[in-house]
């Protein structure tokens, strides 16, 4: 239930930076300058300008589509599966970390149980016989139900920050 709830969780926000990131750029200064934050440091790689990106940019019809897309690809392209990702896609909707979560060392505890189920098999590699690790059904539990209520309050934050009057317009 943990794996599926995370699974969840990725795919729920991987689809809320496709379909909402570029209004919420919109309607939010934070986010907006968010966004302006990436563009500096994807033009400036590695303190060197990228000139096949920038005549990229440059050469379509719509710039501002084309670094939003940029964005959204670098976002959604890793998975969403760690408290370190799912907060830095938050930024770019200019959601406050505590609007999310209330205790980081949970969610991080959270995450590593889902780690290391889906890719170790949840099997103790420190015991000589390697047995599962053991997981209590409660605990489990509110694992998920931590996952789940983080997803709400995901959607509900991208929900508000959407409903507010677009940034550098008349309210």
């Amino acid at each position: 239930m943990l794996v599926f709830a995370g699974a969840g969780l990725d795919s729920m926000i991987k689809q809320l930076v496709r379909d909402a990131l570029s209004l919420a750029i919109d309607r939010s200064k934070g986010a907006e300058a968010s966004f302006r934050r990436f563009i500096s440091k994807r033009l400036a790689r590695q303190d060197t300008l990228d000139p096949g990106f920038l005549s990229s940019v440059l050469a379509s019809r719509n710039p501002r589509d084309v670094l939003v897309s940029t964005l959204v690809a670098d976002l959604i392209s890793p998975s969403l599966q760690s408290k370190d990702q799912l907060m830095r896609v938050a930024s770019y909707f200019d959601i406050p970390s505590a609007a999310l979560e209330t205790d980081l060392r949970l969610l991080d505890g959270i995450f590593r149980a889902r780690n290391e189920i889906v890719h170790e098999m949840d099997v103790d590699f420190a015991q000589t016989n390697r047995n599962r690790r053991p997981r209590r059904k409660a605990v489990m539990i509110d694992h998920t139900t931590e996952i789940l209520r983080l997803a709400n309050a995901f959607l509900t934050e991208v929900d508000r920050g959407l409903s507010q009057t677009p940034a550098g317009a008349d309210p």
